[in-house]
């Protein structure tokens, strides 16, 4: 309860917020999720949409943007998701540069759905 609550109060001042594999299940029982998409580790998938009906929970994505709440599967999809959040804020080119500085070549920023939707927290 205390994590819900404080992700409840900073949610307020986010640009955007992410979560990576399993962690998609505390912004879940914060509410941050309602009616919006998902995704997560394949592992939990199945168990994460019965636990949540009211969330559409996507397989076969790397990452979901829903316009201020970005969800990744597994850990090295969380890597995607970062590069997608440094691309969404300042930039292709910089997404693109901090790629290559890291040596991860397997980034493809069209490997995740992007829902265009209005900053909602």
């Amino acid at each position: 309860p205390q994590v819900q609550a404080w992700l409840k109060d900073v949610a307020k001042s986010l640009e955007v917020a992410l979560s990576v594999c399993t962690g998609v299940q505390f912004l879940a029982k914060a509410d941050m999720l309602k009616g919006k998409h998902a995704t997560t580790w394949y592992g939990f998938l199945d168990r994460f949409q019965e636990r949540n009906p009211d969330i559409k929970v996507h397989k076969n994505k790397r990452f979901v943007d829903n316009g201020n709440i970005v969800t990744t599967a597994g850990v090295s999809a969380g890597i995607d998701g970062s590069l997608h959040v440094v691309s969404k804020l300042l930039g292709i080119d910089v997404a693109l540069a901090t790629a290559k500085y890291m040596e991860y070549d397997k980034w493809d920023p069209e490997a995740g759905l992007i829902i265009e939707k209005e900053k909602d927290f």
